[in-house]
């Protein structure tokens, strides 16, 4: 062996796995690798501060993320009162961290473990492209909920004719036809790649580019147009509409107490009714007593605004640091052959996978609605319908139910409250 100067190495546990320079393929790819070619089913006996992990965050992420996205899919299609714009977005949402879930967290797992792709150049070529797919569709969808946000905010006459249920489908269907447009380079990029070593070959799955510039392009594209700028985009309509609904305060008149109107008489003063008003903010009417009040709604609206800005936070906290590491790998900011640069790599690209599920679980803390409609969605599959309508009842004595059997004309379960 030459010396240990001109060995590329990483450092698990109590022993170096050692890459002999000479032994690599006569491949110029190399130069770019962001992580050592495959350590194989080693890794989880013997490194367990990698495999434990990876294993934990991978199980759970496809265990909560599948569930928690069904729920979410299921509820808004199955209840009328989640039936709304916001939450067809969401339930875009959930596709895309479906995807995520079911098809690309097992398939990259298993690529840590294996010593070799052994999926075929297709499945190699699928998994970056899902990926990819997930990130453009997630982070277009999030841009549009923040556009139409702002716009139902800011100029609430004009969106009750311009943000419609048939308005909101086209747009998603636009968003998912341009995400896949958006990520058609990635299957010119991802490639199984053959490697000739000395007493075996092996394939591996990666991105191979012509030369160096066109790997920074594409970290670039990646970083700037699919990330960075939608997020700045999105915090400035939230920045906008956050403004308009704490800020702003509309004034009108109301009555200090139901109006009584008095008929005018010859006699009379010619005042005809008389009632007695005072100025007031919109948000402390109340709707109930006479009087007109958006308290409740502008409190909704302030409740909707906070989840989906945690959303947005959370997208981005377990996004951009794996983008910004590829950055400054792809210009050779980092040194990433070093077990530091690897083990960071992993642990960012954990990130994404968590990401694909944890919306389902913001949802149900910060949306009664969402809660509800999951509490209701768990009754009927574990339950049966007609039991869960009856503990529904239960929990909830002054419900009724409606047309005698609590189901609309859709054959959906429908409550006076919801």
């Amino acid at each position: 062996m030459e010396e240990e100067s001109n060995d590329t190495f990483f450092e698990f546990t109590n022993e170096t796995v050692y890459y002999d320079n000479e032994s690599f393929p006569n491949d110029t790819f190399y130069a770019n690798a962001t992580y050592p070619p495959y350590l194989g089913a080693y890794t989880i006996l013997f490194m367990l501060e990698f495999s434990v992990p990876v294993l934990t965050v991978a199980t759970l992420t496809v265990l909560l993320g599948t569930t928690g996205n069904v729920l979410v899919i299921f509820s808004v299609c199955r209840y009328r009162r989640l039936r709304s714009s916001i939450s067809f977005y969401l339930v875009s949402l959930a596709t895309a961290d479906l995807l995520l879930c079911c098809v690309f967290t097992p398939l990259k797992t298993a690529e840590y473990f294996l010593p070799e792709w052994p999926f075929g150049a297709v499945m190699c070529k699928a998994v970056a492209f899902i990926q990819l797919l997930a990130m453009s569709s997630s982070v277009l969808t999030l841009t549009a909920i923040a556009y139409e946000r702002n716009y139902i905010i800011v100029y609430p006459m004009k969106a009750k004719s311009a943000c419609t249920m048939s308005r909101t489908r086209r747009v998603i269907a636009l968003i998912w036809i341009t995400s896949l447009i958006l990520s058609a380079p990635v299957l010119y990029g991802q490639q199984l790649k053959r490697w000739d070593w000395p007493v075996y070959t092996v394939y591996h799955c990666q991105k191979v580019w012509p030369g160096p510039l066109y790997s920074r392009l594409y970290a670039i594209y990646v970083a700037i147009f699919l990330f960075f700028i939608p997020v700045i985009v999105m915090v400035t309509a939230y920045g906008r509409a956050s403004f308009e609904l704490w800020a702003s305060e509309e004034v009108v008149l109301i009555p200090l107490r139901p109006l009584q109107v008095t008929k005018s008489t010859p006699n009379s003063s010619g005042r005809g009714d008389t009632r007695d008003f005072q100025r007031t903010h919109l948000s402390t009417i109340s709707p109930f007593s006479g009087k007109f009040s958006r308290k409740n709604s502008k409190l909704e609206k302030q409740q909707v605004m906070k989840m989906l800005l945690m959303v947005v936070f959370l997208y981005t906290m377990c996004w951009a640091p794996i983008l910004l590491l590829n950055m400054l790998i792809e210009f050779s900011a980092i040194n990433p052959n070093t077990e530091q640069v690897w083990a960071l790599k992993t642990t960012f690209e954990l990130l994404v996978y968590i990401n694909s599920c944890v919306n389902p679980i913001c949802y149900a803390f910060m949306s009664r609605h969402f809660r509800d409609g999951f509490r209701k969605a768990c009754l009927s599959c574990f339950c049966g319908r007609r039991l869960a309508l009856k503990l529904q009842l239960q929990g909830r004595p002054h419900l009724k139910y409606q047309n005698s059997g609590a189901t609309s004309s859709t054959g959906s379960e429908t409550f006076h409250s919801f």
